[in-house]
């Protein structure tokens, strides 16, 4: 469920008052790559994923799809016994700055491919159970991991231009370096440690980059708060609110609420595919009335890679005939767990 554009207002003075928005990829976005094509100008933008030809990848080691027998388990809060499986990396992971990153394994227990997908039939059966089962194992075995995360917001009623950008994320500390490489707009880099830079009124910030030529000339790095009025008008998602873990986070809270008031429909679809791999795919509908402090969304469709049980692709619309869209947030080249230690989110040591 995890977005990210950050709008950061530069200027010639560096006023303080000025906020960073740092677009994230939660749960609450868009149709995937077999989504309908949008338009964009006047009427509705194509949602990107079958344009995307990158695959997602581990370092060298792979996930087992759950048994039942796993699921329970894990329902009753017991980990499953896990084989350790030692996977090495040919040269490291290179991180920003010139760092070399360590490459750490994927504990999986190897078991063999059941006739029938398991997990298909505990997804038909249960979706809300399965979101549950899938999160949980996210916690259990992914510590880090870096992506190239392709957003597509509508913001106040204006479609933005879609935004592609190389993504570190580490989950303990919460840490992310997005870097954009498409359609920079004004902050061309951000990087944010979970309470690592505050104000003196306690505000989160985060460093950020110009995007601008001009204005690096003048500022080569600047700490922005980031949240706020500009914030939230410029952008769906705070980039305290990225990766897959806040993405079944919200999806989950979201289903939980509207399901309490018996206003849920959340099913599971069939078989999908986001860059080549396949998927999970799921519709959820919520009694979206357009203020988005109750519901983000009225139709979400998403997709959970069904090797990694990750939610790779949201996409939210604000009709349920997912026509209208609120946003894309689809996650390709993953390689997980490659090893991050907090130097490589400490902007002096990456030369930020």
């Amino acid at each position: 469920m995890v977005g990210l554009c950050i709008v950061v207002a530069f200027s010639m003075h560096c006023q303080r008052d000025s906020q960073v928005t740092m677009f994230a990829g939660p749960g609450e976005g868009p149709k995937t790559a077999e989504a309908k094509a949008h338009s964009q100008p006047d009427s509705k933008p194509a949602v990107a994923s079958k344009t995307h030809s990158r695959q997602i990848k581990t370092v060298d080691a792979e996930f087992t799809p759950a048994t039942e027998s796993q699921v329970a388990d894990a329902s009753s809060n017991k980990a499953a016994q896990r084989d350790t499986t030692q996977s090495e990396s040919s040269n490291g992971a290179l991180a920003p700055g010139g760092g070399v990153a360590s490459t750490a394994s994927i504990q999986a227990k190897p078991i063999a491919l059941p006739e029938i997908d398991k997990n298909e039939s505990f997804a038909r059966r249960d979706p809300l159970g399965f979101l549950r089962f899938c999160w949980d194992n996210y916690k259990q075995e992914i510590q880090d991991y870096r992506c190239t995360f392709t957003k597509h917001e509508r913001i106040k009623g204006e479609f933005k231009p879609e935004q592609v950008a190389d993504v570190r994320f580490r989950e303990n500390p919460f840490s992310v370096d997005m870097t954009f490489t498409k359609n920079v707009g004004e902050c061309a880099r951000a990087l944010y440690v979970a309470n690592k830079w505050v104000d003196d009124e306690g505000n989160q910030q985060a460093w950020a980059k110009p995007g601008g030529a001009i204005v690096r000339l003048l500022i080569s790095k600047i700490l922005q708060p980031i949240h706020g009025t500009r914030a939230q008008k410029a952008s769906r998602r705070t980039i305290d609110q990225f990766g897959f873990g806040k993405s079944f986070e919200l999806i989950i809270k979201y289903s939980v609420k509207a399901k309490e008031v018996d206003a849920l429909s959340l099913k599971y679809i069939g078989e999908g595919s986001i860059d080549g791999r396949p998927t999970y795919k799921f519709e959820r509908i919520l009694p979206y009335d357009g203020d988005e402090s109750n519901y983000p969304d009225h139709l979400l469709e998403f997709h959970i890679d069904k090797q990694w049980l990750l939610p790779v692709a949201c996409i939210a619309y604000s009709d349920q005939a997912g026509e209208d869209l609120l946003g894309s947030y689809i996650y390709t080249d993953v390689v997980l767990n490659p090893g991050y230690t907090p130097e490589d989110f400490d902007p002096d040591v990456i030369n930020f």
